[in-house]
């Protein structure tokens, strides 16, 4: 079974609960995705994981993800060794989209 990185989050004002939601994009390493979202839990897919997929297919498999220039060299580092410090250095340092 494949572990799954969180990709991308994605901050939504249109959530039905008070504030604002917020969603996490996660993939594997064969591409596939999943998210957070209520859309995501009904259907399979939702507009989140759509965003990705392009973003991977217009990158040549692989999602740009942008982070703050405030990450350390040692930090990016240790981001690599597990899913939960890959999510918590994105959490600290990648850019949050707004859906």
């Amino acid at each position: 079974m494949s572990e799954y990185n969180l990709i991308q989050v994605f901050l939504s004002q249109k959530s039905t609960n008070p504030g604002p939601g917020i969603f996490e994009v996660s993939g594997d390493d064969e591409q596939n995705l999943r998210c957070t979202c209520p859309g995501f839990s009904i259907k399979g897919t939702c507009k989140h994981t759509k965003y990705v997929s392009i973003a991977i297919s217009e990158n040549d498999g692989v999602y740009p993800i942008e982070v703050s220039t405030k990450a350390s060299t040692e930090e990016t580092a240790q981001a690599r060794e597990t899913p939960e410090k890959f999510r918590e250095f994105i959490l600290k340092y990648g850019k949050i989209k707004v859906f």
